[in-house]
């Protein structure tokens, strides 16, 4: 329950004035009839005439009225917006103890509009209109006791304060008690009271209840997963206008497996909550701007969205932004401001911009090399399953770098990412074994790992096959087998292949004959790419070679090339 106020954070003027409130509503009763009349006005939509009436009651000392007319100054619509007429207003109101006015004025010290942020006047304000049983007093109070902002952080206070609040329907005090119950915060952990205050406030037609309603029916938390009925309150509430739940309806536009695909309905909600400064949005909207979903390409405008939405606090944003500088697309290739924009997604928990960063740290690209900060944020981000963050972390305690060497403790972390099927986790892991790092050496299970890499059409996977079928490793010789995984991952342009498909041509081994000139052509081409392997062979090969040999080669090189190594 709520606690008693304290009255030595009421002023005695205040005190009085509380008082004298109550004479007061004595007259206001004799214009009440005015009131109602100036309120369904209101109600109707004749704001002119609800801004002339509320405007004599003002005059005549009426509190809801001058909290009415205040409310029509800061809408601007009928009358020129005048924030300070309205905040004059407010002021009037909450000297007569409204306390609707009150936590208006509470607000105003809370954000520190008229001066730094004045945290005991926002409390004493809110703990004054509280007294009157005003629910967003409790609401307001809850929070500061939530965050311990002018108190101390009381979680037992906060939720009763919330509880006030929710026992007289408001809806903020339903979600707001959902949120705790939901992430266990100040309560034990219960999804399914978190959904009935949800679906409480949901029920009310509360737009955030509905999207956080949705989104358990979504995930099948606290309810059992129901995904028409978290796409029938992802519309509620983007029906209303909420950005946060048109952003997730217009995801679901995009990937179009739970409602059919329609990217111009995605972009119409997308820009709907950019309008409304909502971050994902305009990320998302930058995102259909650089893929041309439902808009003509537009790189430059979808580097002005991404910028916008970094300036409002996107994390993904800073990512993809920091994604460009490092590879030069859009921007001159800047590894240090690549860094900058990787630590502020990172410093909001953006699992891939800690990956990123801690590359950073461990490469010493843009920032000075540190093997303690590349550990740490590999760490954060292996902590919620990032398969790339278990790889690097495993690669530093199989070096010891930042950490005592620990081959074993590597095997493990390689091995987590190759259960969530990551490509280079498998790669590590096959080396392990055909090592016999951290576990028994292991030629047949280093085989069957990089069988998997294969199939994900990792080149180095085949080259490391092809080895093992080369030296009869974990299986028997077998030198055609070798030859065509060669030759598939030099189909994918991989250098270290061509140059072991030249010696494999040049000893006729895997090959139906030798040919001393296919030996050259892939030579030549993984020479370009700067392989030192083939540029020593090629040489070895120009001295066995006729020049109008040489010549053919280095045309069937281009040929190959051009064509995409389709046609070698």
């Amino acid at each position: 329950m709520f606690k008693p106020i304290n009255v030595d954070h009421i002023s005695p003027y205040r005190f009085w004035r509380v008082l004298s409130c109550f004479f007061l509503l004595l007259a206001w009763r004799l214009n009440a009839a005015e009131l109602e009349s100036a309120l369904a006005a209101l109600e109707s939509g004749d704001r002119e005439r609800a801004f002339s009436e509320f405007s004599e009651l003002a005059e005549e000392g009426n509190p809801e009225a001058q909290v009415n007319l205040a409310k029509l100054y800061i809408e601007g619509f009928i009358v020129e917006q005048d924030v300070g007429e309205a905040n004059r207003l407010y002021a009037l109101a909450a000297d007569a103890g409204n306390p609707e006015a009150l936590v208006y004025q509470g607000d105003l010290s809370f954000a520190g509009v008229e001066g730094l942020p004045d945290m005991a006047s926002a409390i004493a304000l809110y703990e004054e209109a509280a007294l009157q049983d005003y629910s967003p007093a409790y609401v307001k109070l809850a929070f500061m006791y939530l965050n311990g902002q002018g108190v101390e952080r009381d979680y037992d206070e906060a939720v009763d304060l919330f509880n006030e609040a929710a026992e007289q329907g408001d809806n903020q005090a339903l979600v707001s008690l959902g949120n705790l119950y939901l992430n266990g915060e100040g309560v034990e952990q219960d999804a399914e009271r978190a959904v009935g205050f949800y679906q409480q406030a949901s029920d009310a037609g509360f737009a955030p209840a509905q999207m956080n309603l949705g989104n358990m029916y979504y995930q099948g938390s606290g309810v059992a997963q129901d995904y028409v009925q978290a796409v029938a309150l992802y519309r509620a509430a983007a029906a209303q206008d909420y950005p946060p739940a048109q952003v997730a309806l217009a995801n679901l536009y995009v990937d179009g497996d739970l409602i059919e695909q329609d990217y111009s309905e995605a972009v119409r909600l997308y820009t709907a909550a950019a309008d409304e400064s909502n971050a994902q949005a305009i990320y998302w909207l930058g995102w259909m701007y650089e893929n041309a979903l439902g808009v003509d390409e537009d790189f430059n405008q979808a580097l002005r969205l991404y910028e916008r939405a970094a300036d409002f606090g996107s994390a993904r944003a800073q990512y993809t932004l920091g994604l460009k500088y490092d590879r030069g697309e859009g921007y001159p290739r800047n590894t240090t401001i690549a860094a900058s924009l990787f630590q502020l997604a990172s410093q909001q928990d953006f699992t891939l911009a800690q990956v990123a960063l801690g590359n950073k740290h461990y490469l010493g690209q843009g920032i000075p090399q540190n093997f303690s900060e590349a550990l740490r944020l590999y760490n954060l981000a292996a902590s919620k399953e990032n398969p790339e963050a278990q790889t690097n972390l495993g690669v530093m305690f199989a070096n010891g770098q930042g950490v005592n060497q620990d081959f074993a403790e590597a095997v493990r972390l390689y091995r987590l990412a190759v259960e969530q099927g990551y490509t280079q986790g498998m790669l590590n892991l096959g080396w392990m074994y055909a090592n016999g790092l951290g576990v028994e050496q292991n030629f047949a299970e280093a085989l069957t790992i990089y069988q998997l890499a294969a199939a994900k059409n990792n080149a180095q996977a085949m080259v490391n096959l092809g080895m093992l079928y080369v030296n009869a490793q974990g299986t028997p010789q077998d030198l055609e087998a070798a030859v065509r995984n060669f030759r598939t991952a030099a189909g994918l342009g991989y250098a270290p292949a061509q140059a072991n498909l030249a010696i494999m041509y040049a000893n006729g081994l895997g090959v139906p004959e030798p040919s001393l000139v296919d030996a050259y052509m892939w030579a030549q081409l993984a020479a370009e790419q700067n392989n030192q392997q083939a540029q020593t062979y090629q040489e070895n090969l120009e001295s066995r070679l006729s020049s109008e040999q040489v010549i053919e080669a280095m045309e069937k090189a281009r040929v190959c090339a051009e064509s995409n190594f389709s046609d070698c």
